[in-house]
């Protein structure tokens, strides 16, 4: 649907966009603490967005993160620290969380809301908001080439025993199933540990966007402007030869 006019300069879609113009991944912060202190962080490091959770236990820390009912003055705060950026969270693991906290999400500004399809309402797409649509390990790869018109896809398809392993060969073939079943914007987690070279062949196979957390940057908030430095660092000079 349309956005707002007050929001249309935060689309995540076009900071994706304004980044692969500049042969760049755009950066997203995934955030596994309300702590304001992660957002500084990220933001000294350079992410492009940022995203939090709410009423759920977060996959990679395993942090129980409060609802947003509980804890709707994390937005606002963030909306001071980065009044320009895209800022987007997950508002639960199942549909009867976020159909609770969506109204509330779009009032407090949130530009962007991130959830496994199967836990997202239908009703999604009619709020004024951009999607994430995540995959998972289960998630059949032809869903892709039916996604929304609008939507963007979160590739979240590492089991989670794989957490924090190198990155494969399979996992590059995979990414690029799903990039040939769709012209929407490809979002990676970083489920995997990466390295400079990982990145290059990422944005290769056609990734846009890199969501980095815990996983690489470990527990300490620090580590997300070090993460977010590096990250970008790769793409500011010429690729190797």
């Amino acid at each position: 649907m349309e956005r707002s006019a007050e929001r249309s300069g935060r689309l995540l879609s076009q900071t994706i966009g304004v980044a692969r113009q500049r042969g760049e991944l755009a950066l997203i912060a995934s955030l596994p603490h309300h702590d304001l202190a992660y957002a500084q962080a990220a933001l000294r490091g350079g992410a492009h967005a940022l995203k939090v959770h709410f009423g759920l236990t977060h996959r990679a820390s395993g942090k129980v993160a409060p609802s947003l009912h509980v804890q709707r003055e994390v937005i606002p705060r963030l909306r001071d620290l980065a009044p320009g950026l895209p800022i987007g969270a997950v508002l639960g693991s199942n549909v009867s969380h976020v159909e609770q906290a969506l109204d509330l999400a779009v009032e407090l500004g949130i530009d962007f809301v991130s959830g496994y399809a199967h836990a997202l309402p239908a009703s999604i797409f009619e709020a004024d908001v951009e999607v994430l649509l995540a995959f998972d390990d289960r998630t059949p790869l032809d869903w892709a080439a039916a996604l929304p018109q609008g939507a963007m896809l979160e590739a979240s398809v590492v089991p989670h025993t794989q957490y924090g392993e190198p990155m494969t060969a399979a996992d590059l073939l995979l990414l690029g199933r799903l990039r040939a079943a769709t012209s929407a914007p490809l979002i990676m987690p970083t489920q995997k540990r990466l390295t400079a070279g990982d990145l290059r062949l990422l944005k290769r196979v056609g990734v846009d966007a890199l969501m980095y957390g815990v996983i690489v940057t470990g527990e300490a908030a620090e580590g997300f402007e070090r993460v977010a430095q590096q990250f970008r660092s790769v793409f500011a000079g010429p690729e190797p030869g």
